[in-house]
């Protein structure tokens, strides 16, 4: 009986690793939270200094240069992070981090996050700031449950919770930096370590 369980288990895995991208790594939420965290705190001390406040509504042309500037660097060190760990985990189970599934999971994923970036860039050229921070969490929650399907199931619950979050902070408007960097870094660490602990060991 214990060895059907466990060819059992044998052909499940197999059969996962045929449809699911598992070449994830959980050292890389765990650097992502680290740049989110640093680079909340970054914005956090510039909107002190510049506002006497943590909180504005209304920013300059140089404001938005530098929302756009803090925004693309994190994304940039975020992606490399993420790319490193992962070609990493891949190179010690013998697979290639470019094939068919992470194609896909790739794809799956470009759609709400296109649509989010170019919806948060269109609102900050019109100067309209107070919402972006709900709606990057809400736009790369959407993009975290669409690409699920190809990767661990893990990644659908981290973006209900990236959603929920957005959603709250399209509410609270004055604490809309603290829910970020609760989305971005704090989830990502927690959900990183679960990773690591849970696939990666």
């Amino acid at each position: 009986m214990q060895n059907h369980l466990e060819d059992l288990k044998e052909i499940r895995q197999l059969m996962e690793r045929s449809s699911k991208f598992l070449s994830l790594s959980g050292l890389s939420g765990i650097a992502v939270g680290v740049i989110a965290i640093f680079a909340a705190v970054f914005v956090y001390m510039r909107q002190l200094l510049v506002f006497g406040s943590s909180y504005s509504r209304y920013f300059n042309w140089a404001d938005r240069y530098f929302l756009i500037l803090a925004a693309l660097v994190t994304m940039a060190l975020a992606i490399v992070a993420g790319i490193f760990f992962t070609k990493k985990k891949a190179k010690k189970n013998k697979e290639k981090i470019w094939n068919k599934l992470s194609q896909k999971l790739v794809l799956a994923m470009s759609l709400p996050l296109l649509a989010g970036g170019f919806t948060c860039l269109a609102l900050l050229v019109h100067g309209i700031i107070w919402p972006l921070a709900g709606l990057t969490l809400v736009f790369y929650g959407m993009a975290l449950i669409n690409g699920s399907q190809y990767t661990y199931q893990d990644v659908y619950y981290l973006g209900i919770c990236e959603v929920i979050l957005g959603i709250i902070a399209l509410f609270w408007v004055g604490y809309s930096l603290l829910f970020w960097a609760v989305g971005f870094g704090v989830l990502h660490i927690v959900y990183g370590a679960r990773m690591y602990v849970k696939y990666d060991k």
